[in-house]
């Protein structure tokens, strides 16, 4: 994809954390106890949290700071990990499996978000982005984490 604005990649990301949001809600895991069943409610909260917060961010990015143009935008890898995300929801898988997924959909993320953020020249756009990037990095830490003490 190429020449996009930082409003069109924002509601692109938008659209996908909808979507798994959505598929996380219809999507049945077996759920061998209750901390499992807790582990995936929380996912499909979450998803919701994060669509909201990037529709949010793409309708409000300041005066023109959406509309800045972007030559290159890098997201086969999000669409890829995306497919793969929504594809365990429609067809099951376990709730490891889920987890995992999730957190290469999430690592996707953040590269490209720092990716385009390397293109934006106007500081508070970059700010913004880079902003982004730290916050699914830090999502990213976090969903590692918890894989680990389980």
């Amino acid at each position: 994809m190429s020449y996009k604005t930082v409003h069109d990649v924002l509601t692109c990301l938008q659209k996908h954390y909808a979507m798994i949001a959505a598929a996380l809600d219809e999507a049945e895991f077996f759920a061998s106890s209750a901390d499992e069943e807790a582990a995936v409610n929380a996912l499909r909260n979450d998803e919701r949290r994060v669509a909201e917060a990037m529709g949010d961010s793409a309708h409000n990015g300041g005066e023109g700071g959406n509309q800045t143009w972007l030559q290159y935008v890098p997201n086969e890898r999000v669409k890829e990990s995306a497919e793969e995300l929504l594809e365990l929801c429609e067809n099951g898988g376990t709730i490891e499996q889920l987890e995992q997924t999730k957190l290469e959909f999430d690592e996707a993320v953040q590269d490209f978000v720092k990716t385009i953020a390397e293109q934006v020249n106007a500081p508070s756009v970059r700010e913004r982005l880079d902003s982004l990037a730290e916050y699914f990095a830090s999502r990213a830490r976090q969903e590692s984490w918890s894989q680990r003490r389980e």
